[in-house]
């Protein structure tokens, strides 16, 4: 049996796949690609995908496609259910994409045997405001269709913001929640003007202080949202906390409180220290020579050890003066030279 080239095989794939699933190394794959191109294969239901019917509109595909994409959302899912969410996501996605072209959701109705209704040409006329030729439109629409890449995540997500209008999932979520507070207070309220149910709703003061924080909340998500744009919304978050006066965190403070300010009860901090003898002197009679000892005759008295002292040679006179002069200068150095102990230093 001669063996046909590569090319005049290929070209008679068409007629004779038995043969060159015979003749040639790769009839396999060219097998496969004859069979996925045969007329009858199950073609996929879209409608089915969205959980609609295929007489549904433009506004019920859409409101499908937005409860669909909440619910299988990858970001909404637990870690374990991520990948299968992402797979679903897509999948949604891209049967909505499909679904509000007018002409690919024709093709895939004559796919699945559904006529198109006078709903649908009345959508796709006022949409496109004119009706192309049917075979021009026909042969784009093919050229597409084989021009068409894979739906990735990437367009699903830019599915996903088109339609809730530039939203990410957390402003959705957020903006859903306040509609259906905001629902249930109108409900509420509409209860409370016809008198025919008694309104059950606890009216203590943990509730009215629940409802003015909700109330807050909502402001300020308001006034942030229109300073700053929905981005910022994300980065929000809400703390509560109690004014009244807190408990110490432990029974011992280790430093000392600042002047003017009180201890609180049952703490204990490091003791006050004891100011002794410093270099402030005002007149010259507290002035004591550096001697060891000074003899007036009736008593002998010993300096201390931490007492400042000059150390000078001469006549009393010139001791004395030399003493003040000395005592002048510590007192005005910048730290006393650690003699005179601060109060306001925090130790």
């Amino acid at each position: 049996m001669r063996r046909l080239p590569f090319a005049n095989a290929f070209s008679a794939a068409s007629w004779k796949p038995s043969q060159l699933l015979l003749q040639l190394p790769h009839g396999a794959l060219l097998s496969a690609m004859c069979f996925a191109s045969l007329p009858g294969m199950p073609v996929r239901n879209l409608y089915k995908r969205l959980g609609i019917g295929h007489m549904a509109t433009t506004e019920e595909i859409k409101a499908a496609y937005r409860q669909r994409a909440l619910e299988c959302h990858p970001d909404v899912v637990d870690e374990s259910q991520k990948a299968q969410a992402e797979v679903r996501f897509r999948s949604v996605s891209e049967a909505y994409d499909i679904l509000m072209d007018p002409h690919r959701r024709k093709e895939h109705d004559k796919a699945l045997g559904f006529r198109s209704t006078v709903a649908e040409a009345k959508e796709t006329q006022k949409e496109k405001g004119t009706v192309a030729d049917p075979e021009v439109r026909s042969a784009g629409t093919t050229a597409a269709s084989q021009r068409r890449k894979p739906f990735v995540r990437g367009d699903a997500d830019r599915m996903f913001r088109e339609v809730f209008h530039g939203m990410t999932l957390d402003q959705v979520i957020f903006k859903e929640r306040l509609r259906q507070r905001q629902a249930r207070r109108h409900s509420q309220g509409n209860k409370k003007n016809d008198g025919d149910e008694f309104d059950k709703t606890p009216c203590g003061r943990e509730e009215s202080i629940r409802r003015v924080t909700i109330a807050a909340a909502e402001r300020f998500a308001a006034k942030v949202q229109r300073q700053y744009g929905p981005d910022m919304l994300r980065h929000v978050r809400v703390y509560s906390g109690s004014r009244a006066p807190q408990p110490p965190p432990s029974d011992y403070m280790p430093f000392r409180p600042f002047h003017g300010w009180a201890v609180p009860e049952g703490v204990r901090t490091p003791p006050e220290p004891t100011l002794g003898p410093t270099s402030r002197v005002e007149d010259e009679e507290n002035v004591q020579l550096a001697v060891s000892s000074i003899s007036d005759g009736t008593r002998r008295r010993e300096l201390p050890k931490h007492f400042p002292a000059a150390q000078a040679c001469g006549s009393p006179a010139s001791l004395l003066g030399h003493a003040l002069d000395r005592m002048e200068r510590e007192r005005n150095s910048p730290h006393n030279m650690g003699k005179l102990y601060s109060y306001r230093r925090p130790y």
